[in-house]
């Protein structure tokens, strides 16, 4: 409902989708047979959070679980999926930064 200049300044971004997938498994009778998707998202979570004091000052690293593979907490979940935002200055430093997120 306006038309405006807007003087500010904004970081460039990049977006990626992380899937993981693993082997279902009953949680309370056999978990050792599975092999758990929601747990690599989790892994991964944390090793981003650790890559955060290696990056650019004005870079950030934001993400959100989209998918937790179910409801049922007694199950070794088989898939799940996690949304990765970074943001940075510059796109070459976006394009470093997710590629360092890949990495972990």
């Amino acid at each position: 409902d306006e038309n405006l200049a807007y003087h500010a300044r904004m970081l460039a971004t990049n977006q990626v989708y992380f899937t993981f997938r693993g082997v279902s498994a009953h949680a309370g009778f056999e978990p050792h047979l599975g092999r758990s998707a929601l747990d690599a998202v989790e892994l991964m979570n944390v090793g981003a959070n650790f890559l955060r004091e290696h990056i650019v000052q004005d870079g950030r690293i934001h993400y959100a679980i989209t998918d937790t593979g179910g409801k049922a907490p007694n199950v070794v979940q088989s898939q799940a999926e996690v949304l990765y935002k970074v943001r940075a200055p510059l796109m070459d430093q976006v394009r470093d930064i997710t590629d360092r997120v890949k990495d972990v």
